[in-house]
């Protein structure tokens, strides 16, 4: 459950605290992420060897040298930077009684001056200015020396005690409770205080986004088609591998939001997505890549070499698709077909099941097919509403929804004919005792794929088709029609 807002007031003398100046902290204070490692995030995924510059520029020069550089470089749309909005709300009602506020932050004096800009209720701000970093004991003499008559704080972490310790009163926002209390030590007036999420785990668990995790139900396609039902070994070592892929794919979809975080800002629903709406702190996901990386490649290499290798070309692939590959039209799609047949590789390699051709052929038309159906919805939702002409972090425009659309519909036709040319080869007929039910088949899957498409052309698929296929009634029929035509053919 969660619960944000203002819980608790100074109770021994508000108007005597309110009468006080008060002084503003930024990151995690006023916004819910930290502006440096926004601005440090941004820069690693467009200019590299800056970033790497800028941590050289640390060592050599310290903290608020490598902010000024990293604002120099600014990517950062300070417009759409997440707020604490139930303490700005407070903010503006201070603002409107009158009383002096005062914006002053350890973040760099370029990136200080446009978020003031931005709320426009500030009499004044200063940031770090590449000397001097103004954080703990160096903002707390700063602003004994501004307000000589005395100043309220509003902050949220440890580093702000310090300040908090000359500061006549106290605002705590969203601070943990180790902070509260040793802010509360101090035997300061509390003006006012904020609570933060409660059962932060939740927004952490959408971040994993296991329900992806269902996409990687493929690495047990071999095998079943290879009809190894009884094999233990083969079963727990597919086991083992969707595991091993479910969280090193759980990895890069923290690397892909953090690269796409300015652009998913911009997007009417990715905007809600934990670490754009600043609800999992960017250093924690940072943090948590290598743990889930370490253990993805542990579990694959426990099953064999080959398993870890197909993990690592999974792994190259769709941090080339994070980083650049995405923003190519087209290309991208072929990309995301390649890596939903690379889990059926992955199965095949950790079970040690040969690969048909056959099967290879029609996956990568399939998926290709089915990626091309998530690029159409964003088309179709940008014509529908949106003026503006290209798709943000996308190499697509809006009026590109036929070029998709004939492209996606035609591959899904030829994965279909694959199909049908399988069940007429000898080698279906010498490993199904009933073939001619496999024919049902493709018929079930030419109508899931008009159905995908069909709301995918109206805009209206609002997931990944094979998460979307899991949920959707319709989808899950036909799916079980598959399986029972794929029964009778044994």
């Amino acid at each position: 459950m969660e619960s944000t807002g203002l819980l608790q007031s100074d109770k021994s003398d508000p108007h005597q605290a309110q009468k006080l100046p008060l002084v503003v902290d930024l990151d995690g204070t006023l916004l819910k992420t930290d502006s440096l490692h926004e601005g440090f995030v941004a820069l690693l995924s467009r200019q590299p060897w800056q970033a790497l510059r800028a941590i050289g520029t640390l060592l050599a020069h310290g903290r608020a040298a490598m902010k000024a550089e990293i604002a120099g470089h600014c990517f950062v749309n300070i417009d759409t930077l997440p707020l604490n909005d139930d303490f700005l709300g407070w903010l503006k009602m201070q603002a409107a009684s009158g009383r002096e506020l005062y914006l002053v932050s350890a973040a760099d004096q370029g990136v200080v001056e446009k978020m003031a800009t931005r709320i426009g209720i500030f009499k004044s701000c200063v940031g770090s200015d590449g000397t001097r970093n103004l954080k703990g004991q160096h903002k707390a003499e700063f602003l004994a020396k501004m307000f000589p008559n005395g100043f309220a704080y509003a902050g949220d972490s440890a580093a702000d005690i310090a300040v908090w310790n000359r500061a006549r009163a106290i605002v705590l926002v969203h601070a943990s409770a180790s902070v509260s209390s040793r802010a509360e030590r101090l035997q300061k007036p509390i003006e006012a205080r904020f609570a933060g999420v409660q059962g932060a785990w939740r927004p952490l668990l959408r971040q994993f986004r296991l329900h992806q995790w269902s996409k990687n139900l493929l690495v047990f396609v071999p095998v079943i088609l290879a009809h190894r039902f009884a094999d233990q070994q083969a079963w727990l070592h597919s086991l083992v591998a969707f595991f091993a892929l479910g969280v090193t794919a759980t990895a890069t979809y923290i690397v892909n939001d953090l690269v796409d975080l300015q652009a998913d800002r911009s997007h009417t629903t990715k905007c809600k997505r934990p670490i754009a709406a600043g609800e999992v702190s960017i250093a924690l996901a940072c943090a948590l890549v290598p743990i889930f990386l370490v253990t993805g490649f542990a579990l694959a290499f426990a099953t064999g070499p080959a398993a870890g290798a197909v993990l690592a070309a999974y792994l190259a692939l769709t941090l080339a698709y994070s980083f650049k590959l995405k923003r190519i039209a087209l290309f991208d799609t072929v990309v995301l077909g390649l890596l939903f047949t690379l889990r059926i590789v992955l199965g095949a390699a950790a079970a040690d099941i040969p690969l048909s051709p056959w099967l290879l052929a029609f996956s990568v038309s399939m998926f290709f097919s089915l990626s091309m159906a998530k690029r159409q919805t964003e088309i179709a939702k940008k014509a529908l509403f949106s003026e503006a002409e290209m798709i943000v972090g996308r190499g697509y425009q809006a009026s590109d929804g036929v070029l998709t659309l004939v492209y996606g519909i035609s591959s899904g036709v030829a994965s279909l004919v694959i199909l049908m040319l399988y069940t007429t080869n000898s080698v279906a007929a010498g490993l199904y005792r009933e073939p001619a039910w496999l024919w049902v088949v493709p018929l079930l899957l030419y109508l899931w794929q008009m159905r995908i498409w069909l709301l995918a052309h109206r805009g209206v698929l609002d997931d990944d088709p094979i998460v979307f296929a899991l949920k959707d009634k319709a989808s899950l029929a036909l799916g079980v029609g598959c399986a029972i035509a794929f029964y009778l053919a044994l």
